[in-house]
Order: structure tokens, then sequence, then C-alpha cells
């Protein structure tokens, strides 16, 4: 397994169209929506597991050390997304705004999907605590990406603006876990798969805590997806 290449601390390319990302240089023909973004503590587990899993979706991927990356590399990535803000524009010119009243809006920032993955509880857990600072600092789009039903989450969201945060998905600990979860994704996110009732029960339990939250997941991407801020042990 060959070494991921770092653009900036802490923030590495872990495919083809991961690189042209952060090098800045996506084009009209080679934009595949905002890259997905693997967060983790140490890449000392099998990510190729995570590499093969977008592979599918011929989708960029990038990674995220947290024990590594800083403000500078924080910057770096949010550069690179923001680069993409003109493949939403019919004239390549202007950035995504969110509507905020019929007089303002907002500039945003479209990224993920976040995934947090590692070899150990703690890993996972660290990894996901630094996938949910991340992921809250950007907005989801569900236009102009490969990932299928991938988007249709939400971990993080704006009571006040209404702004939407891409989702976070906790992968469980351990090569055989993340690999079993990500099968389950891949037929979640082909739309092969249809929501249980445990699924229904756990989205609406976790809406109790935030209100709102219900109408922003399709609960087929339970329990993958992030439904509550995690905390850092």
């Amino acid at each position: 397994m060959a070494p991921p290449v770092a653009y900036a601390a802490g923030v590495f390319s872990l495919n083809a169209l991961g690189d042209d990302f952060l090098s800045y240089t996506v084009t009209q023909t080679t934009f595949r929506g905002p890259a997905a973004v693997l967060v983790v503590d140490a890449f000392d587990f099998d990510y190729e597991i995570v590499v093969d899993f977008i592979a599918q979706f011929n989708a960029p991927l990038v990674g995220v050390a947290q024990n590594s990356i800083d403000s500078a590399g924080r910057a770096y990535l949010r550069g690179a997304y923001d680069m993409l803000g003109r493949f939403y524009d019919s004239a390549r010119s202007r950035k995504p705004r969110l509507p905020t009243s019929l007089t303002t809006d907002i500039p945003v920032v479209y990224g993920g999907p976040f995934f947090a993955a590692g070899l150990s509880n703690s890993d996972v857990n660290i990894a996901a605590v630094r996938a949910w600072e991340l992921a809250i600092t950007y907005t989801r789009t569900t236009q102009n990406h490969p990932y299928g039903l991938g988007m249709q989450a939400v971990s993080v969201f704006s009571t006040s603006n209404d702004n939407l945060s891409p989702p976070v998905y906790q992968l469980t600990p351990g090569d055989v876990g993340i690999a079993s979860d990500l099968k389950t994704l891949t037929k979640k996110w082909l739309a092969e798969a249809v929501p249980t009732v445990t699924q229904y029960e756990s989205l609406y339990a976790a809406a109790v805590a935030r209100p709102g939250l219900g109408a922003k997941i399709n609960p087929v991407l339970i329990p993958q997806v992030l439904l509550a801020e995690p905390i850092e042990m």
C-alpha cells in the first residue's frame, strides 16, 4: 500500500481525482463533485478499502490526519473546495450562496461527505470529532455529485440560517468492520436497500434531541451516518 501523497499539513490525496482536487486543477471535464474526505487519527490501517469504495463512484478522495492537520492544512482543504464553486454557476463566475431572505444571502463552500475510520474505538471516535468539526464549516449539496444517496443526510445543521452541512459517516473500527460498513453503504448509496423499522426508530429518537433532523436524513443511511455530535474521550 503506497503512502498517501501530502499536499499540506495533515491533508493527503488518496486517488488521481484527489490529486486534481488538491492541486486546484479540476476542469469541467474532470469535475466529479466535492471530494469525499477520510478523517483518521493516523493512516495505520488498510485505507485502500475506502479508496476502493470511492472508486465505485468515480469520485475524488482525500485524507485528513487529525494528529497533524493545522490551520494552514484546513485552509488549504477549504481552498480546494472553494475552487469548485464555479462549477455550480452556468457562467462559471459566481460562487454558491445560501438564500436567507429576499434581500440577503450567504456565500457557502460545498464539501464532503466525510468518513471517520481507524483501528480502534478511540481512533474512530477522535476521527469522528474532527470530521464533525470540519463538516460544520461546509455546506451539503445534492447537485452535481457522484455519491448517489450518499448526500441524502446531514450531521450538522444550523437552525439560524438553514445551512445543512455534509454528512459524517462513522465506520466500525478495524479493517473487517470498515469493509463491512462500506459494503453496506455501497448498496445504500446505490439505492439498493430500503429503510428498516429500526432505522426509522433511531432517526425519530435522535430528532427528539435535535428537532428538524428527521426531515434531513434518509433513514436507510443509519446507522453509519452520525446523528449526534461525537464527544472526545
